[in-house]
């Protein structure tokens, strides 16, 4: 480092030149950078339920999705009219495949007849009979009526009840009719953002234009191709605010902590610098960030301006006794050696999460793991030319206000040092103990939200449109979906599915499960050949004779038996549509939720009733697919990873401590205090009642990192000048600038909109507050020994 440093004040603007053109070449990198929101970017690419997506993706295409609007605030007649004169509007615009604003309900009920049970219609024809002889009777001319002989009541209620109301609206009416849903399908999926983006625009001016003209209507967008627009807004959107608010308060504080705006540069440049080259190393390695990793140039600057806090205080320190050379090489001994150590073990804490199978942990380990070192490179690179710069022609830093606060403390206990310090070290015992038998009952209160919460964007107006459509559809408009071989091996994941519900645990969580074929009425060949018997006993009573009853019962089945039997082609396009493969070798089974798909203990059981779906040869062959239940795959992952990341994590740190102190004591000491620490962020986040989630746990390694990196300021520091009770009183006020520091970088998150990422920063500033704290009353209990010695 001598070297280095000599050389940079022999060729200070060659040096600087050299790394600004590094930076803005890095920046241009980072640049490229873009946000991608897609779940399937949270797991691995050979993960069931992602192979299953992309499948899904190859022979399904984009059926379920669709953009759907929602109408609202006139009467019945007024909505439908609007919603018919948008069908045409919004059918024209390119990207739509179709749009659909009407149920098929007059299509089935013409079919109505055939959809009967064959002894419905058995029975129906015993009732018609009746009349029949009796309209027969009537039309005979000998007939003589005695006045007391009423037709035989033809009353059919009680059979066409078991087939739903056919007389319902054909529109997608709620039922107090004042809101009108009609959807839109585009011809591509909601992954193509851009278009994505483009159609929700268009389709928004197109129904803007026509809900202008009429007073009291208003509308909403929502569907799966709205979501997906509005996550990515509220991402990008909370990415940018939090950035810029963590770069705004980092520079109040670094201000406020350092005296000096030239002080801010020799500690933020080095910080920035890092940061642009850490996010050009996301671009080298993934080439986008996702959901967790938009956040981690933030959370970097947080974590990241600690190092540059502590040298560029222990510069300030040594800077008073030694020559600006001397000075940051002895800086870069001690504090840089400690930074190291820090930096080492957050690096370690971090690549925990690399070896998860959960993508999101995965890249952002991999992101911050590479950017911690890339931090502590531009700090050793640009803190000595930029020292050298500042200190030209005689000029001097200001002190620090932690130096200065320090330097007064010192004074002041420099001659009661010997009975202030052990009586304080006794109080800070006291709170201390306190403080983790309290955390101690705080943990029990702590819990993990089994909920997909944190993922989804539940605060926008997107998110409660579509629970209002679930309602008024009656279900979930996300079904799952099975690809099957043929209809024979569909009929058999449909009767596995069917008997499941009907017998087995988790069964309860299935509605129904449909295929093409499936919506087609049984038997039609013996329902047609009995309605022909119908329709002769009906003939026979004479045309000019039969009642107005009879005469529409001989129209339906005469309509009926012309237009034959109902096959696959002839079903309704909308109908068709939900079932249509993009390759001739596979079929649809789609599988409706009867739960809520919000809630992860129910898609636990629903998973769990749809795996290893049959085959007719072999079990186990077809795989539900559906994004619920890839985000079920996702919790799993994250449960099943989170005990022994953070065991990993604790192992290498205790190997890490050994490899520093080789000392046995100074070892149980750092692990007491970080056991002490991890207790009591917990534990306060118990007792506040921030839960953690399956995206939020992420902090736990971090946390861990961040406290051992306090801890060896604290033992190191206690080791190299156990007698200077005002190099104590620095290091405890570098502690504190830093943890500070970091949490306004995790901070900005509780500026988020997002569930997950405002939860993530909740808990991460308790935790980082807490582990501070902590570290505090540690080093004030064992500053006694420094208290003697100053004395």
């Amino acid at each position: 480092m001598h070297a280095f440093i000599e050389f940079c004040r022999r060729r200070l603007f060659v040096v600087l030149a050299a790394l600004m053109v590094l930076t803005a070449a890095a920046g241009g990198l980072a640049s490229k950078l873009t946000l991608d929101s897609n779940l399937t970017r949270l797991l691995p690419e050979n993960a069931p339920s992602v192979r299953g997506l992309d499948e899904l993706e190859r022979v399904y295409g984009g059926q379920i999705g669709r953009l759907s609007v929602v109408l609202d605030g006139a009467d019945r007649p007024t909505l439908e009219a609007l919603a018919d004169d948008l069908e045409d509007d919004l059918g024209r615009l390119d990207g739509v495949r179709r749009v659909e604003v009407k149920k098929p309900v007059g299509f089935f009920k013409n079919f109505r007849l055939l959809y009967a049970g064959y002894a419905d219609l058995e029975e129906a024809k015993a009732r018609l009979d009746k009349r029949i002889r009796w309209e027969k009777k009537r039309a005979n001319p000998l007939f003589v009526s005695l006045g007391d002989d009423d037709p035989p009541e033809v009353d059919f209620s009680d059979l066409t009840d078991r087939y739903g109301d056919l007389d319902q609206s054909s529109y997608y009416v709620g039922e107090e009719g004042t809101t009108l849903a009609l959807f839109v399908y585009p011809s591509f999926p909601s992954t193509d953002l851009e278009r994505t983006r483009s159609l929700t625009s268009r389709v928004r001016d197109s129904v803007a234009a026509k809900v202008g003209a009429l007073d009291g209507v208003e509308f909403g967008l929502t569907g799966r191709y709205q979501k997906r627009v509005d996550l990515q807004n509220v991402l990008q959107s909370d990415l940018g605010v939090a950035t810029s608010v963590a770069l705004t308060l980092l520079a109040l504080v670094l201000l406020l902590l350092l005296r000096s705006p030239s002080g801010m540069v020799v500690v933020g440049l080095p910080l920035v610098a890092g940061t642009i080259w850490s996010m050009a190393w996301a671009q080298l390695t993934f080439g986008s960030l996702n959901i967790l990793t938009g956040f981690l140039a933030a959370v970097l600057m947080g974590i990241g301006v600690d190092y540059g806090i502590h040298l560029y205080i222990r510069y300030q320190e040594l800077r008073d006794s030694l020559p600006t050379g001397e000075a940051l090489a002895q800086t870069f001994a001690t504090s840089g050696r400690a930074n190291f150590y820090g930096g080492f073990t957050t690096a370690v804490a971090l690549a925990s999460l690399i070896v998860t199978d959960f993508r999101a942990f995965f890249e952002f380990g991999v992101i911050s793991l590479g950017g911690i070192a890339l931090i502590l490179l531009a700090y050793a690179l640009f803190m000595p030319p930029l020292v050298y710069l500042f200190e030209r022609k005689g000029r001097r830093f200001r002190a620090p206000a932690s130096l200065l606060l320090t330097r007064y403390l010192s004074g002041r206990l420099g001659h009661d040092a010997i009975q202030t310090l052990p009586r304080a070290a006794r109080s800070a015992a006291i709170a201390l103990g306190v403080l983790v038998l309290a955390a101690g009952v705080g943990i029990t209160q702590l819990d993990f939200e089994r909920s997909f919460a944190p993922l989804e964007n539940r605060s926008s107006a997107s998110w409660k449109l579509d629970q209002k459509i679930n309602k008024l559809l009656g279900q979930s408009q996300t079904p799952t979906v099975v690809l099957t071989d043929s209809t024979e091996q569909s009929d058999a994941v449909i009767a596995e599915l069917e008997r499941r519900r009907d017998e087995d645990p988790g069964g309860e969580t299935i509605d129904k499960v449909i295929a093409l074929h499936s919506l087609l009425p049984g038997r039609q060949s013996d329902k047609l050949a009995l309605l022909e018997e119908v329709l002769d006993d009906l003939r026979d009573v004479p045309a000019k004779k039969r009642s107005e009853e009879l005469a529409g019962f001989v129209d339906e089945i005469e309509g009926l038996l012309e237009r034959g039997p109902l096959t696959a082609d002839k079903l309704p396009v909308g109908v068709r549509e939900p079932f249509r493969s993009k390759v001739d070798d596979k079929q649809v089974v789609l599988v409706f939720p009867a739960i809520d798909l919000a809630e992860i203990d129910q898609v636990s059981r629903f998973a769990g009733a749809l795996a290893d779906l049959p085959g007719i040869d072999e079990p186990g062959r077809y795989d539900a697919i559906s994004e619920a239940l890839l985000l079920y795959d996702i919790v799993r992952l994250v449960e099943r990873d989170a005990a022994w990341m953070i065991g990993l994590t604790l192992t290498g740190l205790l190997l890490i401590s050994v490899l520093a102190f080789r000392r046995r004591r100074e070892v149980l000491l750092q692990m007491g205090i970080l056991v002490a620490s991890f207790t009591g962020a917990l534990g306060l986040a118990g007792w506040l009642g921030i839960d953690l989630n399956f995206l939020n746990i992420i902090i736990l390694p971090i946390w861990l990192g961040l406290g051992i990196d306090a801890s060896f300021h604290v033992l190191m520091h206690l080791r190299e000048h156990p007698d200077d009770l005002s190099a104590q009183l620095t290091t405890a006020a570098a502690i504190a600038g830093a943890f500070i520091t970091s949490m306004v970088g995790f901070g900005a998150m509780l500026l988020a909109h997002h569930e997950g990422l405002f939860s993530l920063g909740a808990i991460a500033v308790i935790g980082l507050g807490t582990i501070l704290v902590v570290n505090l009353l540690s080093h004030l209990v064992l500053l006694k020994d420094a208290g003697r010695g100053a004395s």
